[in-house]
């Protein structure tokens, strides 16, 4: 065992030296020399990406993983960690997941005697096997999926022949039950996918096949802790015809809800057409028995909808979805974008969605999943040259950046097997399959959400601030720190214009660091009402990059203020809601993103609640602030809102 601890130690003192994200998006990270195939990524809770594929080796096929950190060190050897001895004769599909402890658990299946059997193995970050070199045996079957419950308890599902076989396993690598519980119908059933809920229950979506031509339609059954079935039949959730082998991995929980994205035929016809559906815990279906449509799109000249990826932002409640379209050939290719709120089913960007590219000849296809920054979608797509890009799109569907896209494989080899991680201390993990020399290898690289690639100097989190006693109180938190001076802190009373308060050297020795460390500072001059503050990182080479920016509210002096405007993003009128102490006549100041004037107004506050409404249709697409000011001339509030196309 110390030998062991000491070789994994060395490998982390040697890993640290270099930071392995590339900005040159021709090179990538080359996960392994091996050749690979079924390459499949999760990300761990604390930044890390496990990245596991086959191998084949003594006419066997072995899964293989990696680790790497948020900066894209590799943890392992360049072969990665071997994670069963057990050995397939085919390469067929096994899946992933992490546990809070960033532990890897690995489903997959072996060849017994010649019947294929089911297993799960745990792999530590460290790379030990607590479970053992061979794992713990499921029973008979193939293609398991597994999911984490909140207690730590694993529920993995499988298929067998035409019934479905479902285990709890234990941290300690122990089987819950005796034997494999059941589900079983009347019809062939198969591809389950499992969706832990609150109080360890859980969820298994399976697809039963209606007739001859292997189409399928989608249910969900409900099970307590213990396994036993909460809901007296499985639900039927979609009358489309899916695809009996194929798995959709877009499944989502809120508590004790189910969402999920999916397309699949109408009955009869060829075309496909995208649904997002919501699945409450007592079994009904608030959208209906499909959901609620992507688009509206149903003919056979309309684009078909196919690949919908879909990801939550908790935060608003809302549920965005992409979609791959095609022509009715199939041929050309494009993509659009739908955001839907996640209460009602309602969709907010128009009955077909909307476009980001449009169906064409350059056959832009979404890779894989859909992520989050700060709200807002960020996806990889290829399209007709081969390369690799990833974008960003807005609140409103429309691109966040300028370049619009950003290539992050750039070499024109064939592409495939796509894995896409969610954003983590602002970045997101592209992994994909390429042959570029003799043999197909596993490729990463790391997408920032500014747009850019490779390492950046820190990666900041948790940046907040409290006020007492007159005096603010700021604080922040960096996971990683590369080549980094320190901190600027900055103030401002209208979020446009700052001055330097302060300056907060890099506690990491040598400006260099992969853990937390902890900074705080103290503005004890705050001015009366907004103070605005942010973070100007300096690196040790003398560039910047900048925080987000934090609202300080000193009020105790005013008797009004403005408390939102909306909507946001505005096409037309601006709505500007008001609370005053007083009667007062005000101006309206709208400031464009460079601080320059581009609108003033007026109006008459009467005491109590006011809803004034701001023209703001000549306005040019962009981000505004809009400050209010008394007739006294003392600036009251700053609000930030976006013109739309």
């Amino acid at each position: 065992m110390k030998k062991i601890y000491a070789t994994i130690a060395l490998m982390y003192t040697t890993a640290f030296v270099n930071a392995q994200w590339n900005g040159d998006t021709f090179v990538n990270l080359k996960i392994t020399n091996l050749p690979s195939t079924q390459i499949t990524v999760v990300g761990t809770h604390d930044g890390k990406t496990w990245v596991t594929f086959y191998s084949f080796s003594n006419e066997k096929y072995f899964i293989r993983a990696q680790l790497l950190d948020i900066n894209g060190y590799k943890l392992f050897s360049d072969s990665g960690i071997l994670v069963s001895e057990n050995g397939s004769s085919f390469d067929t599909v096994f899946c992933i997941t992490a546990d809070a402890q960033s532990n890897l658990i690995v489903c997959s299946q072996y060849d017994k005697a010649g019947i294929q059997t089911t297993i799960i193995n745990k792999i530590s970050p460290s790379g030990e096997k607590p479970w053992g070199v061979y794992g713990v045996e499921l029973g008979p079957g193939f293609t398991p999926w597994p999911t984490v419950l909140a207690g730590g308890d694993i529920i993995a599902a499988w298929n067998n022949g035409s019934i479905i076989n479902y285990q709890k396993v234990h941290p300690d690598g122990s089987l819950s039950w005796l034997s494999p519980k059941i589900i079983s119908t009347s019809d062939s059933i198969q591809s389950p996918s499992v969706i832990a809920h609150t109080n360890n229950t859980f969820g298994i979506i399976f697809q039963r096949s209606f007739d001859a031509t292997n189409l399928t339609h989608l249910y969900e059954q409900r099970f307590d802790s213990a396994g036993n079935t909460l809901w007296a039949d499985p639900l039927q959730f979609s009358n489309y015809g899916t695809g009996l082998f194929q798995y959709y991995e877009q499944i989502l929980a809120d508590h004790d809800i189910t969402y999920m994205a999916y397309f699949g035929h109408p009955s009869g016809e060829k075309r496909y057409d995208g649904f997002v559906q919501r699945i409450n815990a007592d079994g009904t279906l608030p959208w209906g028995i499909n959901g609620s449509p992507f688009a509206d799109y149903s003919t056979s000249s309309d684009p078909y909808e196919r690949k919908v990826q879909m990801t939550y932002d908790s935060a608003s409640s809302i549920l965005w979805a992409i979609a791959g379209l095609t022509d009715s050939s199939e041929v050309n290719s494009g993509i659009s974008v739908q955001k839907f709120n996640a209460q009602n089913g309602s969709r907010l960007l128009g009955n077909n969605a909307k476009e980001v590219f449009p169906v064409s000849s350059n056959g832009e296809r979404q890779a894989s999943y859909l992520s989050l920054c700060d709200g807002e979608p960020l996806f990889i797509f290829d399209d007709i040259t081969k390369k690799l890009f990833a974008t960003k799109l807005d609140n409103a569907g429309n691109f966040a950046w300028s370049p619009t896209k950003t290539e992050i494989g750039s070499s024109t080899k064939r592409k495939g097997n796509y894995s896409f991680t969610h954003v983590y201390g602002g970045k997101a993990i592209a992994v994909w399959q390429e042959k570029r020399d003799n043999a197909a290898q596993p490729y990463a690289q790391d997408i920032n959400c500014d747009g850019s690639t490779g390492v950046l100097p820190i990666s900041l989190t948790n940046f907040h601030g409290s006020l007492s006693g007159g005096i603010v109180k700021l604080f922040w938190n960096t996971n990683t720190e590369n080549n980094n001076k320190g901190f600027v802190v900055g103030r401002s009373t209208d979020g446009i214009n700052y001055s330097k308060i302060g300056f907060v050297a890099s506690k990491a020795y040598g400006g260099n660091s992969t853990g937390i460390i902890e900074y705080a500072t103290t503005d004890v001059k705050c001015f009366n009402g907004n103070n605005y503050y942010r973070l100007e990182q300096q690196d040790l080479n003398g560039k910047s990059t900048y925080s987000n920016v934090i609202l300080i509210n000193n009020r105790k002096s005013f008797s009004m203020r403005m408390n939102s405007v909306y909507p946001n993003p505005v096409l037309n009128v601006l709505n500007i809601y008001i609370e005053s102490a007083i009667m007062d006549k005000v101006s309206f100041i709208i400031n464009d993103a460079a601080g320059k004037k581009v609108s003033q107004v007026s109006a008459n506050i009467s005491k109590g609640s006011n809803n004034i409404q701001v023209n703001v249709t000549h306005l040019i697409p962009g981000n505004y602030f809009i400050k209010l000011i008394s007739k006294n001339f003392y600036e009251n509030d700053v609000q930030h809102f976006v013109k739309s196309h």
